[in-house]
């Protein structure tokens, strides 16, 4: 009897460990599949939208023409990168297509870098233009992804960044203009941007030649799978798809003899995995899941421990035990599941790094809102807050620091609102709020001033103490809008306008406001334009000084003759240059035509020195010198014969590095003025440092210097200061007899202004400048 209850119970615990084995595998091999089939949906939408990108880019306008107008040009090819990067940076449209790249790139969030190549791969624009990794110039012709969008397809291709060294995956589009390829726009995503959905799954993400490029356990990266075709490769293109020639084999080995069972040993481990895959095929991807299968490693012991118990205990109980046991493990995968599910719903809609809201639901959020206000009577405000200067914490402290303060911001914004309000991560350094329910623009307009306050507290990041401030635009609904679209987009305009005053402060739109942008963004592309057309002129104001007995030189001013406008004041054109940056072009053209003019006027007049004014904007940007150094060589310039007016102001920004530019400067024999004298800071050691050549003394102390004794005594000061450090000192703004004598009476070196003569256009200063030097002889 005990014989026959010794095998009736061996019989009996392994046909039920083997079922509860099948159910375990059931239910493993259920989990298996839903997880591969939400993570496939997921990047298969992912990467499509992703494909998208590039297509929309290459139907851009400004795009088209750039890669027109660069696929002429045959000298880039044989230059160096460096050359080529400096060559592409100085021309507008260039500089223009790059800002629209990076501004694409800021909006959407995901993608790292867009850029665009001529046909023969050389990258024209890229959004990194302006950072040391720029893609501009870098040739690209020999990669699989270029070679198919040259071929009319949408490409894709998994690779090393060639500047950035940052693995990723690249997607590119033809260009056309008509039926012509004319080029190719593409993207990158950061490879790590993927990560999050492969880990919630045990996932593995395996590019088309065998090689697992993305794994939630780091140490199956760039390993290749049994049968993989990247031995087919050569040497040189494993080298520069993957930075690396040899691949170490990820084991795939069946758990049992059933070569059919999906049931496998992973590696070096000892744990089974039921594993599955799929291929994504539109994009040259396979996925492949591993989901740890405990219950297929226990079956030997289980079914051993199940025997001894039913033969001790009896068969009844040892079957009631193991029912509850099964049910409490399908509870336990169950609640699993459910959080899993829950999480990979919170990533899909909140912000990784805040906890915010994703801007992937701003519309969605606003649109509900609008439902809410529209069916109770009540309104709310669309909030725009922007970090002023933000960028500069990344470049000083790195992005880690910046980090720890977008966390921090995004906390105390929180901490701000009300419950009932909406936090939204919209990108970098940007935020929304939904502010419900208010009953009047007051209320919004308190919020804003909480917000701002608790913002200026000093941020305490990893020991060091940094302040900020920022600027926000509101929108109401349903005053300012109806539609999501249009309350961002108002929100937005009146952030721009905030910021455009100082920044550090916020704002309600007005129609107004919008009008005023078109008008800037009008004006902005007619400056563009208006350079390319010869519309831009320069007039040159004779100085005059009684000591030299003549015309001592002049002053280079830029004139714009708009088609329809007419003659545009400089005060209107050139701040509106400054803010948009086209100043450093516009400034450059100036500089080179004042040269050319010095250069023309030597040959038939002689030597007439020439004073060309530098902006703070262009005094900023690195590659000045270079700008100077060319122009110099190129018109011959002689030493002392090209002068370069800096505002006090420039003087105080950076010093040693303004200190170096102009030793630099002095060292090719250009003189340096100092423009606007005594408005500014009139630091006496910055003055005695910067050892420059010249003072103009603004017209501000010169208009109302007759019936002013406290303008005469400041010039008179700055006129005898001057001398004794050995400076020229020109006075601008004189417009009489009476000025023009008290400055000589001052020992004023040289004077400026109508009263000797407005500013000349080059033909008439020619003949003005003939005529007095005639008449002193």
């Amino acid at each position: 009897m005990s014989l026959i209850c010794m095998v009736a119970s061996w019989f009996i615990a392994h046909a039920y460990v083997s079922w509860q084995t099948n159910q375990a595998y059931t239910v493993t091999e259920k989990r298996a599949r839903i997880a591969i089939g939400e993570l496939y949906e997921g990047l298969h939408r992912t990467m499509s939208l992703l494909h998208s990108f590039p297509a929309i880019i290459s139907r851009d306008e400004n795009i088209q023409q750039t890669l027109r107008e660069f696929n002429h040009r045959p000298e880039l090819t044989s230059m160096p990168h460096e050359n080529r990067s400096k060559y592409l940076h100085q021309y507008p449209t260039v500089a223009k297509a790059s800002r629209e790249l990076a501004e694409a790139v800021k909006d959407i969030g995901v993608i790292s870098v867009l850029w665009t190549m001529r046909k023969d791969g050389i990258a024209i624009a890229s959004s990194n233009a302006d950072t040391p990794e720029s893609f501009s110039g870098t040739n690209y012709g020999d990669l699989d992804y270029f070679k198919a969008a040259l071929r009319g397809e949408n490409g894709q291709q998994y690779a090393m960044g060639r500047r950035t060294n940052i693995p990723g995956l690249f997607f590119s589009s033809p260009v056309r203009a008509g039926n012509e390829i004319i080029g190719v726009a593409a993207g990158k995503i950061d490879l790590s941007y993927l990560y999050n959905w492969i880990s919630q799954t045990n996932g593995l993400l395996i590019d088309e030649y065998g090689v697992i490029i993305q794994a939630a356990d780091p140490e199956y990266e760039m390993m290749a799978l049994p049968g993989a075709e990247v031995g087919k490769l050569s040497e040189k293109q494993r080298q520069t798809r993957y930075q690396q020639t040899e691949f170490k084999t990820l084991e795939l080995k069946p758990w049992d003899s059933d070569s059919g069972s999906p049931i496998y040993k992973l590696g070096e481990s000892e744990k089974p995995y039921y594993v599955l895959s799929t291929e994504l095929k539109d994009h040259h991807l396979k996925l492949m899941i591993a989901i740890e299968s405990p219950a297929t490693a226990e079956k030997s012991t289980k079914r051993q421990i199940l025997f001894v118990t039913l033969a001790a205990g009896g068969m009844l109980f040892i079957l009631l035990v193991a029912a509850l046991t099964y049910h409490f493990k399908a509870l336990q995968l169950a609640r699993k599941a459910r959080a899993r599910q829950e999480l990979i719903e919170h990533l899909a809609s909140h912000d990784s790094l805040t906890g915010l809201y994703s801007r992937s639901l701003t519309d969605q959020l606003i649109t509900q809102g609008i439902s809410i206000a529209s069916r109770s009577g009540t309104r709310f405000a669309v909030m725009f807050i922007d970090v002023d200067l933000f960028k500069d914490i990344n470049d000083s402290f790195g992005h880690e620091i910046g980090d720890e303060v977008l966390r921090e911001l995004a906390n105390r914004i929180k901490t701000a609102v009300r419950k009932t309000d909406i936090v939204i991560r919209h990108g970098g350094d940007e935020f929304i709020i939904i502010v419900n329910d208010i009953r009047d623009p007051e209320d919004a307009a308190g919020m804003a001033v909480n917000l701002q306050s608790s913002i200026q507290q000093p941020f305490l990041i990893q020991n060091t103490s940094l302040v900020l401030s920022a600027s926000i635009g509101i929108a109401i609904y349903p005053n300012d809008g109806e539609t999501p679209s249009l309350l961002l987009r108002h929100a937005d305009t009146a952030l721009y306008n905030v910021k455009e005053k100082g920044r550090a402060d916020y704002s309600f739109y007005q129609t107004q406001m919008s009008v005023d942008l078109a008008a800037r963004k009008t004006l902005e592309a007619d400056m563009i334009r208006g350079l390319k057309n010869n519309e831009f002129f320069l007039v040159y104001q004779p100085q005059y000084s009684h000591i030299k007995g003549g015309i001592t030189g002049c002053e280079a001013l830029i004139r714009w003759r708009h088609p329809t406008r007419r003659i545009v004041p400089p005060i209107e054109f050139i701040p509106a240059a400054e803010r948009s940056g086209f100043i450093g072009t516009l400034g450059e053209w100036g500089l080179n035509e004042a040269c050319r003019q010095a250069n023309e006027w030597r040959e038939t007049l002689g030597e007439i020195p020439v004073s060309v004014n530098l902006s703070t904007v262009q005094f900023q940007r690195s590659d000045l010198l270079d700008i100077v150094r060319r122009v110099v060589k190129q018109h011959h310039v002689t030493p002392g014969a090209l002068e370069l007016e800096v505002t006090e102001s420039v003087l105080m920004s950076d010093t040693e590095r303004t200190f170096g530019i102009m030793q630099e400067m002095k060292s090719l024999g250009i003189r340096i003025s100092i423009d606007d004298f005594g408005t500014g800071y009139s630091s006496l050691a910055y003055l005695k440092k910067f050892d420059a050549d010249v003072l103009k003394i603004d017209r501000t102390f010169v208009s109302d210097m007759e019936n002013n004794s406290n303008d005469r005594a400041i010039i008179s000061a700055v006129i005898n200061m001057a001398q004794s450090l050995d400076y020229h000192v020109i006075a601008e703004g004189v417009e009489s007899r009476e000025q023009y004598d008290l400055l000589m009476e001052m020992g004023c070196y040289a004077i400026q202004g109508y009263w000797f003569s407005k500013p000349l256009p080059a033909d008439e200063f020619a003949r003005f400048y003939t005529e007095n030097q005639d008449k002193m002889a």
